[in-house]
């Protein structure tokens, strides 16, 4: 037998009691008396992040929020294992005038959880609802009308032709239908049992501890879910997370430390789901004052990130480097080369990061940190020292954020890491309450779509990363979203790409693939590169 550490038995130990701790009210009949539980319910175990904002379409932006909502919530159209665009709630759809309208025909015979049934007037009334939130504004800003045809049949007028359109949900945010009768009534979607479109409900949300889960006895689509209740508890450490799974505690968790990839496939117990993704990893500058609204100094800091050490140090190479550009190399119909970076060995770079520092005013103290002369706004001998922030639940932000700190190092700079609250994290981060932080964005497999959405001004991730508006730039992304001629596209995005590195408005050096830990029993599931739980609809444990 295997030798199990005290510090490993003991992290499953408390795990399990906050499991068992967790009590789950029973469910509630129509006339409000209490339903047994089954004995032959079939039970899905996750130990992954609170859904810090919460459970409305509208509003949940992060990653822990969108895997619960992706399960209680249906789109029109949604993506298979090789990320390919599926008909969902919508049987069919047409593009007609280079994409300019989208035409789509729902299922026969879709009904809410409720009973009521799914029509053009709930998709309207949904995507008009999704549009009064900032997260979506972006999105929604594109359509012109949406027009009711019957029942069954909604048209969307696009104001340009979009015929990318399916893959624009690719960043996590997906055109969930809602009920327009729930919608007129005020629902609150954070609340637990609100009608709902998709395969669970949310019976139970017990802030800091759990949520449940419990299938909807009304869903479309009869050969799935095959499980009846999703037990969902609250877990923000990694070696907690894994250990529960391997211990058979729990039989979903996700995002696994890269460090515990090698180890983990080599246990027949479970099993590693990996998927590439086309997110960013990186950091994020308030450009509004010194040291990083000198342009220099974010070129220096880009200069001092070592992306193979990176990959190599927090990813364990589960994942896709960046080198001073904003599109990946297997992202074929756009990439052009442009890796300006690349090639560049550490002397080079840390030699060049040197000479912009101290052109920039931040020159080498006595003790070897830079400190200011003449810096506009900073008050000559002041050092440089800037906290930088990462979510505490996410141990490859804290890897990344230490190796910023070591790269700092090499042209006199002070980094600080800051482990902080993941349930205030983005909130902060988007009140522009840091210097300096590090992100995690989910990007589109279209490229042009990843920008846009990052750096336009009215971007779903502009608040999160960029932080700012730039008219030109925005100028810029319109055209290239607007050009039809796949050639000229990538021209343009070439153009922007080219821009934003050479501005550093952001630092991004890669992503980190979807690493999904299951039990070992575990069939159907597959990850998705935008970090998606819906994966899990078509999961199953046979020995349940």
């Amino acid at each position: 037998m295997k030798k199990v550490s005290l510090t490993r038995l003991l992290v499953v130990a408390v795990w399990l009691v906050a499991v068992l701790s967790a009590c789950a009210p029973a469910v509630s009949g129509p006339a409000g008396e209490a339903a047994p539980q089954s004995a032959a319910e079939r039970v899905l175990r996750i130990a992954n992040a609170e859904p810090t904002q919460g459970t409305d379409p509208a509003t949940a932006g992060t990653s822990a929020s969108l895997r619960v909502v992706e399960l209680m919530h249906d789109p029109l159209w949604d993506r298979d294992a090789d990320f390919k665009p599926i008909p969902w709630l919508a049987e069919s759809w047409e593009m007609t005038e280079a994409g300019k309208v989208w035409t789509f025909t729902l299922r026969e015979g879709l009904t809410f959880s409720d009973g009521s049934p799914i029509t053009a007037e709930d998709v309207k009334a949904s995507i008009e609802y999704l549009g009064t939130s900032e997260l979506w504004s972006g999105r929604t800003a594109l359509i012109e009308a949406i027009d009711i045809v019957d029942t069954r049949t909604v048209r969307l007028t696009m104001v340009r032709p979009v015929p990318e359109l399916l893959d624009l949900p690719g960043a996590t945010v997906q055109f969930h239908i809602l009920s327009k009768q729930a919608i007129d009534a005020g629902a609150d979607w954070n609340q637990p049992m609100q009608v709902s479109s998709g395969p669970f409900l949310l019976e139970e949300y017990t802030p800091k501890s759990r949520l449940v889960l419990v299938r909807n006895p009304s869903y479309w689509n009869k050969e799935y879910p095959q499980f009846d209740r999703i037990e969902w508890t609250f877990n923000e450490d990694a070696t907690a997370g894994v250990a529960a799974v391997e211990s058979g505690a729990a039989d979903v968790y996700s995002p696994v430390p890269a460090k515990d990839v090698p180890r983990l496939r080599e246990l027949p117990s479970v099993q590693i789901h990996e998927a590439q993704a086309a997110s960013y990893m990186g950091f994020g500058f308030d450009r509004s004052r010194p040291p990083f609204q000198d342009k220099r100094v974010r070129q220096a800091v880009a200069l001092l990130v070592d992306t193979d050490e990176k990959t190599n140090v927090c990813w364990f190479g589960t994942g896709s480097p960046l080198y001073g550009g904003f599109v990946y190399d297997w992202q074929t119909d756009f990439f052009t080369g442009f890796e300006p970076y690349k090639g560049l060995s550490k002397e080079e770079r840390v030699d060049q990061a040197k000479a912009l520092l101290t052109e920039a005013g931040w020159v080498e103290g006595a003790d070897g940190l830079r400190v200011a002369s003449g810096v506009e706004g900073v008050e000559d001998g002041t050092a440089f020292s800037v906290e930088v922030p990462f979510e505490a639940n996410w141990p490859a932000s804290e890897c990344h954020t230490q190796l910023l700190q070591n790269w700092g190092k090499d042209a006199g700079l002070d980094f600080k890491p800051n482990r902080y609250d993941p349930g205030s994290y983005w909130s902060d981060a988007t009140a522009g309450k840091f210097q300096m932080w590090h992100t995690g964005i989910p990007g589109a497999i279209y490229a042009p779509d990843s920008l846009y959405q990052i750096l336009h001004s009215s971007g779903t991730w502009n608040p999160y990363w960029f932080r700012g508006s730039d008219p030109a730039l925005d100028q810029m992304l319109d055209d290239m979203m607007a050009e039809t001629d796949l050639a000229q596209k990538k021209e343009l995005l070439d153009a922007i790409n080219k821009l934003v590195s050479s501005e550093a408005y952001i630092l991004s050096d890669g992503s980190q693939n979807t690493l999904v830990l299951t039990t070992g029993e575990m069939q159907g599931f597959f990850p998705r590169s935008d970090d998606s739980s819906r994966g899990l609809i078509f999961a199953d444990i046979p020995s349940r």
